[in-house]
C-alpha cells in the first residue's frame, strides 16, 4: 500500500509537472480567470501575443485588458455565458498592449473546483493569416464573379457535350434570352450561323479528342434568338483541372461596320490623297518619311518603298536646303503652317524649285508628332514669271527706244535731207560729193540702228506679206555665204511644199542673219551651221509654257551650230538688250532685235543649248494658208516725175531743223510754204489766211494741239484740204492720239525729202 501510495503521489506530481509544461509550451495563448473574470495565470504564448507580462496581466479583468472598445459588449456576453457554465467558441478581434488588432478564435470553458465554478479556462488562437486568407479568397471570388458578370464580354462555360453550364448576363443579352433559359438547356452550337458551324464543330472535336492545334481565337457569325446576325470575336480556353472550357465572345458588329466604313473612307481618302497634284510627304518628328502620295513618286521618280523609312535629306538639292527648312520648322514649331521655296533633287539627279507648305501633326494634347509637307514644282511658274519680267523689261525698253528713236529721227531727218539737197546741186565739186556720200552712208547706218532699237521693243512698222520661207532662204543663201567664214560649212534642209507665212521679208532676213552671225562667233575653227524648215502643230500643253504664244499651226525655222554652246546662267539673258559675251566686239542688240521682230510676227523663238554641244534656235511663225501675193510693181523703168509745184502748203512742226528743211526743200520746188511751231499757231494762220491752203504737213505729237486735232479743226475751214502726217514715234503710240493708220498719208521719220515730194505730188494730183 505504501508503495502504491507513493507511486500515486509521484504520478500526480508528474501529471502536474506535465500540465505545467503543456500549459507553457502550448501554441495557443491560454489564460486562467477566476469567478470575477480576473486573470489568475497566463502562458508564454499569451504573453507573446498580447505583449503583457504576468506581472502586468495577473489580477486584471480580461475584458479590460485585451478586449477592444467596440468588442466590450461581445466580451461581457461571453463572460456571462461561461459564468452560467456554458462553453463558448467564437472568432473575433482582440487588442495587444501596443494596440495591434489580432484576429483570434476563442474557446472559453468553465472549470469547477469542489462543486464551485471558480475558474475559466480560455484559449486564444491567432487566426490572422486564416482570416486574411479567407478574406482574400472572398474578395477574389467576388472579383472573379464581378469580372464574369461585368467584364464587358459575353462569357459562358461548357463541356464536351457543348451544353452551356453557366453564362453571364452579357451572354444572355447577346443571345436574347434569360440565363435560366440558357444554362444547362442550350448548346453553344445553337447560336452559330450555318456558314461557320461546320468549321467550329471541327475545332470542338479536335479539342475533345486532344488532337491537332485548333485555333483558340477567331471570328464567327452569331445568331441570336430573334435570328439577328452578329459578328463575334471568339476566344476559348480550357478550365484547368477539368474538361470544361470557358469562352469569351465580343460583339464586334459595330466595329466591323465601322471597319467597312473606315475602309470606304480610307479608299476615298487614298483616292483624294493620290489625286492631289501636289507631292505630299508625311514624316515623323525626326523627319523620317512615313508616307507619300503618288504625285510625290511621279515628281521625284522614286517608288514608295524606296523612300518610306528614310530621312528626308535625300530629296533636297543639297544639305543646306535640308538644314534651311529644318531651321524654319524650329522657328515656327507647333505654330500655324508656313510656305517657302526650297530646291529639291529628283532620283535622276535633276534639281528643281518647289513651293513648300509645311503643316504640323499634333496629338490630342497638342504635342507635335510629325509634319506634312506639300511640294509643288514651280519651275514652269518661275520660268513664266521670268518671261513676264523679260516681256515687261522689253516693253519698258521699247518705250524708251521709241522715245530715243523719235529724237534720233528728228536729228537724222535734217542731216539726210540737207545732204540730199546739196548732192543734187549742179555746181558742187566731186570732192564734196564724196563727203556728202559718206554723210549719207553714216546717216543710213544710224537709221538702221534706230530700226534695231524699235525692233527690240516691237515698235517698228512692218510691211507684212504672204511669203514662203523656203523662197526667202533660197534668195538669201548667197548673202549668208558671204557673211559667214569660209571654214564654216552651211547646210540647208528645207521641207518641200511648206506652208506660207505672213511676214516682213526684210525683217525676217535680218533675224536669220543675226542668228547666223552669232553662230559663227560661237564656232572657233571649223564647224557647221544647219538651217532647217518644217511644219509643226503646237497644242496648249506646249505653248502654255511661254508668254504670249498661242496654240496652232506654225512654220518652224531651226538654226543649229556646232559651237561652244551657251552657259546655263546666260540662257535667260541672251535676249536682253546690250547683253553680250563678246566684250567690246558685240553690241548686244542682235538677238534682242531678232526676238522683238519674231514677237511682232505673233511667233516665238526658243533656244536649246549645252556647253560644248552647240546651240539650236527654233523660230515659230504662224502658218498662212493664203497664196503668195504677186507684186504689182512694174519692172520697167519708171517715168521720171516732176517734183515741182505751186500749191500753198501749211507745215506744222515743233522741231525747227526739220521745219526749216521742209520749208527750204519745198520752196526750191516752187511750193508756197507757211510754217508754224505748234498746232495752235498753225490753226491761227490757217484761219487768218486770205488764200486757202491746199495741203497740211503736220507732226502728230505736238504740245497743246496735236496734229490730228489740228487737221480736224482746219477741215472745218477748208473741207477739201488734204493732209500728210509725220512722226518719229511708233504706231502704237500714235494710236493713243486718235490717229488710225488706215487710209491716211503718213511718213515715218526719218524720210527722204524726195519721198515727201513724191507723196505731195500724188496727193495734189488727185
Amino acid at each position: 500500500m505504501g508503495k502504491n501510495n507513493n507511486f500515486s503521489k509521484k504520478s500526480i506530481s508528474l501529471n502536474k509537472e506535465h500540465y505545467e509544461k503543456i500549459f507553457e509550451a502550448s501554441p495557443d495563448a491560454i489564460v486562467i480567470l477566476d469567478e470575477n473574470d480576473r486573470i489568475l495565470k497566463i502562458n508564454q504564448k499569451f504573453e507573446d501575443m498580447f505583449e503583457y507580462s504576468p506581472e502586468e496581466a495577473i489580477g486584471r479583468r480580461i475584458n479590460a485588458l485585451i478586449v477592444p472598445e467596440d468588442k466590450k459588449e461581445e466580451g461581457e456576453e461571453a463572460t456571462e455565458k461561461v459564468a452560467e457554465g456554458k462553453e463558448v467558441f467564437f472568432e473575433t478581434v482582440r487588442e495587444s498592449k501596443s494596440g495591434k488588432k489580432i484576429d483570434v478564435s476563442i474557446l472559453g470553458s468553465p472549470v469547477e473546483l469542489k462543486g464551485k465554478r471558480l475558474i475559466v479556462y480560455g484559449i486564444y488562437r491567432d487566426i490572422t493569416e486564416r482570416v486574411k486568407a479567407k478574406k482574400e479568397l472572398k474578395e477574389r471570388e467576388e472579383k472573379y464573379r464581378t469580372l464574369f458578370e461585368y467584364s464587358g464580354t459575353a462569357i459562358c462555360i461548357f463541356g464536351d457535350d457543348k451544353v452551356i453550364k453557366i453564362c453571364n448576363k452579357k451572354f444572355a443579352e447577346l443571345a436574347g434570352l434569360t440565363k435560366e433559359k440558357i444554362e444547362n438547356k442550350k448548346k453553344w452550337s445553337d447560336f452559330v450561323s450555318k456558314k461557320d458551324l461546320k468549321r467550329m464543330e471541327k475545332y470542338h472535336r479536335m479539342r475533345t479528342e486532344n488532337r491537332g492545334n485548333p485555333p483558340n481565337e477567331y471570328e464567327f457569325d452569331f445568331i441570336d434568338d430573334d435570328n439577328n446576325l452578329k459578328h463575334i470575336h471568339f476566344i476559348i480556353k480550357r478550365v484547368k483541372g477539368s474538361k470544361e472550357r470557358v469562352a469569351s465572345l465580343l460583339d464586334i458588329t459595330d466595329f466591323k461596320e465601322a471597319q467597312q466604313e473606315l475602309k470606304k473612307s480610307e479608299k476615298k481618302y487614298r483616292l483624294l490623297y493620290n489625286s492631289i497634284r501636289d507631292a505630299i510627304l508625311i514624316a515623323d518628328k525626326n523627319r523620317i518619311i512615313t508616307d507619300c502620295n503618288s504625285s510625290f513618286t511621279k515628281l521625284f521618280g522614286y517608288e514608295p518603298e524606296e523612300v518610306i523609312g528614310r530621312k528626308t535629306l535625300f530629296v533636297y538639292a543639297d544639305k543646306n536646303e535640308y538644314e534651311d527648312l529644318g531651321e524654319k520648322i524650329k522657328q515656327n514649331y507647333g505654330d500655324s503652317p508656313f510656305l517657302q521655296i526650297q530646291y529639291y533633287k529628283r532620283k535622276n539627279g535633276e534639281s528643281f524649285p518647289g513651293e513648300t507648305a509645311v503643316y504640323y501633326l499634333k496629338d490630342e494634347k497638342g504635342n507635335v508628332t510629325g509634319f506634312i509637307g506639300l511640294i509643288r514644282d514651280i519651275s514652269e511658274r518661275l520660268r513664266l514669271q521670268e518671261q513676264l519680267r523679260q516681256s515687261q523689261k522689253m516693253e519698258s525698253i521699247g518705250r524708251l527706244a521709241g522715245g530715243i528713236a523719235h529724237d534720233m529721227n528728228n536729228l537724222l531727218m535734217p542731216i539726210m535731207g540737207y545732204t540730199k539737197m546739196l548732192s543734187e546741186k549742179k555746181d558742187i565739186s566731186e570732192e564734196y560729193k564724196k563727203v556728202l556720200l559718206e554723210i549719207t552712208k553714216a546717216s543710213k547706218k544710224a537709221k538702221s540702228l534706230v530700226k534695231q532699237l524699235l525692233a527690240l521693243g516691237k515698235k517698228q512698222k512692218l510691211e507684212k506679206k504672204v511669203v514662203n520661207i523656203n523662197n526667202i532662204v533660197d534668195d538669201f543663201k548667197r548673202l549668208i555665204r558671204k557673211a559667214v567664214r569660209e571654214d564654216i560649212k552651211i547646210v540647208y534642209n528645207l521641207k518641200p511644199k511648206i506652208d506660207n507665212i505672213r511676214a516682213d521679208r526684210n525683217q525676217l532676213e535680218q533675224v536669220i542673219m543675226n542668228i547666223f552671225l552669232n553662230a559663227q562667233d560661237a564656232i572657233s575653227g571649223e564647224g557647221q551651221i544647219t538651217l532647217e524648215t518644217d511644219e509643226v502643230m503646237l497644242d496648249e500643253s506646249y505653248t502654255s509654257s511661254y508668254q504670249d504664244f498661242d496654240p496652232g499651226e506654225y512654220v518652224k525655222i531651226s538654226i543649229h551650230d556646232t559651237g561652244e554652246g551657251i552657259e546655263k546662267e546666260n540662257i535667260d539673258k541672251i535676249y536682253d538688250p546690250f547683253f553680250t559675251t563678246k566684250g567690246e566686239q558685240g553690241s548686244g542688240l542682235g538677238l534682242s532685235t531678232a526676238y522683238g521682230i519674231i514677237k511682232q510676227h505673233y511667233g516665238d523663238i526658243h533656244v536649246y543649248s549645252e556647253p560644248k554641244k552647240g546651240a539650236t534656235f527654233n523660230i515659230y511663225l504662224p502658218s498662212e494658208k493664203k497664196e503668195i501675193e504677186k507684186s504689182t510693181t512694174s519692172k520697167k523703168n519708171k517715168k521720171k516725175i516732176d517734183l515741182k509745184g505751186i500749191e500753198k502748203i501749211l507745215v506744222a512742226e515743233d522741231n525747227m531743223q526739220i521745219q526749216e528743211l521742209i520749208k527750204n526743200f519745198l520752196g526750191e520746188k516752187g511750193y508756197r510754204v507757211v510754217t508754224a511751231v505748234n498746232g495752235e499757231e498753225a490753226y491761227e494762220k490757217a484761219k487768218k489766211s486770205i488764200e486757202k491752203f491746199d495741203l497740211i504737213i503736220t507732226d502728230v505729237i505736238m504740245p497743246e494741239l496735236n496734229g490730228y486735232q489740228l487737221y480736224k479743226k482746219i477741215k472745218k475751214i477748208y473741207p477739201d484740204i488734204e493732209v500728210i502726217f509725220m512722226s518719229g514715234y511708233p504706231k502704237d503710240i500714235l494710236n493713243q492720239y486718235g490717229l488710225e493708220m488706215k487710209d491716211i498719208s503718213y511718213l515715218r521719220k526719218p524720210f527722204s525729202v524726195n519721198k515727201l515730194a513724191l507723196l505731195i505730188k500724188k496727193i495734189l494730183s488727185k
